[in-house]
């Protein structure tokens, strides 16, 4: 592999990585815009499901960009020793 690829791929990895820790911070204060428990009601029971979805979704693409990040580390790593 030639040496611009593994550089890329740093670069690649770097961002994925950044990517990943940007999203589970998101996944983090989601609760803070929560709605509360001053009410209930069927819009606030459809909200607090929507947001507990968009907390699970930004943890799955993170972790996907994890996965992705050690994957390609471990191909660039290989790829160096040939």
């Amino acid at each position: 592999m030639p040496s611009g690829r593994v550089a890329m791929s740093a670069v690649g990895i770097e961002q994925a990585l950044v990517e990943a820790r940007a999203l589970r911070g998101l996944a983090a204060g989601i609760n803070l815009h929560s709605t509360g428990s001053a009410w209930r009601s069927p819009a606030r029971d459809r909200c607090d499901a929507r947001l507990d979805d968009l907390e699970r979704q930004a943890q799955v693409i993170a972790r996907k960009l994890e996965l992705w990040a050690e994957n390609e580390g471990a191909a660039s790593l290989r790829a160096e020793h040939l």
